[in-house]
């Protein structure tokens, strides 16, 4: 990971700072994981199928970045598939979280 945005922003808006500040660009494979209230397993599924994608992208010599919602982050969470969320992450050049809480940013710093 060379980067991590944690920001209370809206997803859009994020991403337009992404690109502003040139930490994303239209070269880059960007993956973006959103989740509603409720949908854990579902989300998990989605980061996990997230995994092989940005393996692929990684192996064909793409940058990868995530854009992942608060909400995202709290459904991954519930069910408990933290090490798929971070497996992804980790493979990651640039990650952005938006529409994150406070207690959200402290847990993902530590």
């Amino acid at each position: 990971i060379k980067l991590w945005v944690l920001t209370g922003d809206k997803l859009e808006t994020a991403r337009n700072i992404g690109f502003s500040a040139g930490v994303l660009s239209s070269e880059m494979e960007i993956l973006v994981l959103e989740g509603s209230r409720g949908e854990g397993s579902a989300v998990a599924r989605r980061a996990e199928g997230m995994v092989d994608t940005c393996d692929d992208a990684v192996s064909n010599g793409r940058t990868v970045a995530l854009l992942v919602t608060g909400q995202a982050i709290e459904e991954i969470t519930s069910c408990q598939s933290e090490q798929d969320f971070l497996q992804l992450a980790a493979n990651c050049a640039v990650v952005i979280a938006c529409r994150v809480s406070p207690s959200q940013k402290a847990q993902m710093v530590r």
